[in-house]
């Protein structure tokens, strides 16, 4: 059995919508380079990745008001995807 993983698709940065920068927190102060994609706009995910469907795809938290936030969200570390990287097998007893 070989252990090789799908190749991995260039999507578009959901954190930072594709602009490599986000807003530093500062106001007027301009924009500081995106956590997640690190300002190239594009990350590679796995083949097999689905929108995390926490965040709905933006990578952000959501306050208890519904408003986003610009903290990355726990499940897809920001990216707005997520995938399994090992999956379980039930053993033999």
């Amino acid at each position: 059995m070989s252990n090789q993983r799908n190749p991995d698709k260039m999507v578009a940065c959901n954190y930072c919508g594709s602009s490599g920068r986000v807003d530093s927190g500062y106001g007027t102060f301009g924009k500081t380079e995106c956590p997640v994609c690190r300002g190239r706009c594009r990350i590679a995910v796995p083949q097999d990745a689905k929108l995390c469907s926490g965040c709905k795809g933006t990578g952000r938290n959501y306050t208890n008001f519904g408003r986003i936030t610009f903290d990355r969200h726990s499940t897809c570390h920001g990216t707005g995807w997520t995938w399994q990287t090992n999956v379980a097998t039930r053993s033999q007893r």
